[in-house]
């Protein structure tokens, strides 16, 4: 997929980004959500991230997640530290095995939040106009996948999502679906950025802590 298609992605309320969905997500009814997506470089030039990403990026996980818990980065435009933290976290393990990797991303669904491209390489960052573009496909996802919790990874992200219906805390509130019920969203620090992110044991509690939490279900 072109550059160009994903900048057309942007005009439309349906989300270009096709989410990753776990064998368990129809019981727990976890979505975590990433910030954005950019280019990468291989052998063949740069490359730029298709709709399914996000499902690209879960299958990199699990195949490459070494025994050391590093990455090999070969095929995403997701930093390998990203990818490494978050699965930490929804693991619970520092060197999760690979049948704990499937576990951990069998229970929920993943996507992105920004639409298109963010550019070549990891140093771009979202336009204000690309986070706008983001917020009606981001509520036509809820439609789609009505999560039960949603895990926002990016503070400065979260800050340019749609506006909620329900306030708990700065960090932790709710969305009506069409349907009354409530999707309640937590926003943690994003695991690439070193002065924001607790660690995967912090966030790995505060999932679980979050996911058991009794909230208003309407």
């Amino acid at each position: 997929m072109g550059e160009g298609a994903l900048d057309q992605a942007v005009d439309h309320h349906e989300p270009f980004f096709r989410p990753w969905r776990g064998r368990d997500y129809v019981n727990i009814g976890l979505l975590v959500m990433s910030e954005s997506a950019y280019g990468w470089e291989d052998d063949e030039g740069w490359k730029s991230p298709s709709a399914d990403h996000p499902t690209v990026t879960v299958h990199a996980v699990i195949n490459n997640f070494s025994s050391e818990g590093s990455l090999v980065r070969r095929d995403s435009g997701e930093p390998s530290i990203f990818r490494r933290e978050a699965t930490r976290a929804l693991a619970g393990s520092v060197h999760p095995s690979r049948s704990e990797l499937i576990a951990a991303w069998d229970r929920c669904a993943y996507s992105i939040y920004v639409q298109s491209s963010v550019g070549n390489g990891s140093d771009n960052r979202p336009s204000r106009a690309m986070y706008e573009a983001a917020q009606a496909p981001f509520l036509s996802l809820l439609e789609t996948l009505r999560p039960r919790r949603v895990v926002i990874l990016g503070l400065e992200a979260w800050e340019s999502f749609p506006p909620t219906q329900r306030y708990l805390t700065r960090d932790v509130q709710a969305y009506q679906l069409s349907s009354g019920d409530l999707v309640w969203c937590i926003a943690l620090g994003h695991p690439a950025s070193l002065q924001k992110w607790p660690g995967w044991e912090t966030v790995h509690t505060a999932i679980n802590l979050f996911s058991d939490l009794q909230l208003p279900a309407a």
